[in-house]
């Protein structure tokens, strides 16, 4: 029994080795991204510090965008907003006007020129209501 244990061993480190040979030529040309969490219409509420929900994860690395009622959100330009890491986007106070329609959009880039891979967006419906009580 030793010997076909050992003769699958060998098959196995074969069958490793061709496979990692197979994965490096296919991996410039690879790309996955898992969307971990989309947006859902959410309510806001006056003067709270609120995340509104879009993340993914994948290789290459997604980006994200945010747009309020069709023009982008420019995090540089408003402290209000903050892009997190995982693509999700922190308003910090909630104010009235913030109530909108929102899209989420998730690019993959490929190559060195930035060719799009893939792109996925989501809209959804903000809510603001007045300081909640309590």
């Amino acid at each position: 029994m030793d010997g076909i244990e050992d003769g699958m061993d060998g098959i196995r480190d074969q069958t490793s080795e061709i496979a990692d040979q197979f994965l490096i030529f296919l991996f410039p040309f690879f790309f996955l991204v898992f969307v971990t969490q989309f947006p859902q219409d959410q309510d806001l509420y006056v003067g709270k510090s609120q995340t509104v929900l879009c993340s993914a994860e994948g290789y290459p690395k997604p980006t994200f965008k945010w747009y309020k009622n069709f023009k982008l959100v420019k995090f540089d330009q408003d402290p209000r907003f903050t892009l997190l890491s995982n693509g999700s986007m922190l308003v910090n106070p909630v104010h009235e006007q913030d109530t909108g329609s929102y899209i989420c959009r998730i690019t993959q880039l490929g190559d060195k020129q930035g060719t799009s891979l893939r792109e996925q967006r989501k809209e959804i419906t903000v809510t603001v209501y007045g300081k909640m009580y309590f």
